[in-house]
């Protein structure tokens, strides 16, 4: 009986270690998890070396001018009803000082015929790029659309020119205009 007494205690002893070590491993494995979904996740962008973006006094890149153009052609063919406001102060701060006068009634005039009317523009499917990084101007070849509503009543080739003027090492928008030709007319 003795006997039987100590092979129980070790079997007991045997099975409260075991259980202790499985508990111990859940434990752990849940901490693990835990911190696992917690940790920081960090996205590391590899920078590129196909664009040079330089801008010096009598200089300006070829790829600056496009990232310059696409983002006043953004700008403008973002205007809608609800951000007039906040989009013409954008652009207004990008115009040089002697064309502000300009373009800013021109701005107006757009903003004010889309309020009235409710409809917006949106330009997309660029076809091409026409840039003269000596005279600082870029033409911009693609479709415009003029939305309703959700509804698109309208899509035209349309060509743009945008120019620039450098004062000293600052690139700002000297004009925005449409290109009249026989495609687009």
């Amino acid at each position: 009986m003795k006997e039987m007494e100590v092979v129980n205690s070790k079997l007991r002893l045997q099975r409260n270690v075991l259980v202790l070590c499985m508990a111990t491993m859940l434990i752990s494995n849940v901490m693990l998890a835990v911190k696992l979904n917690n940790q920081e996740k960090i996205v590391i962008l590899v920078p590129t070396l196909d664009k040079e973006l330089a801008v010096g006094t009598g200089f300006v890149s070829e790829e600056y001018l496009k990232l310059r153009a696409e983002q006043i052609i953004y700008l403008l063919f973002s205007l809608r009803k609800e951000n007039i406001e906040y989009v013409k102060q954008g652009l207004l701060k990008q115009i040089d000082s002697q064309s502000y006068q300009e373009f800013k009634a021109q701005l107006e005039k757009l903003s004010l015929d889309i309020k009235e009317r409710g409809y917006f523009y949106i330009f997309n499917d660029i076809q091409k790029f026409e840039i003269d990084s000596k005279d600082l101007n870029v033409k911009v070849s693609g479709y415009l659309e003029t939305y309703l509503g959700n509804s698109r009543i309208d899509r035209k080739f349309k060509e743009y020119e945008v120019s620039f003027v450098n004062r000293g090492g600052v690139v700002n928008l000297k004009s925005f205009s449409e290109v009249k030709n026989e495609k687009n007319s």
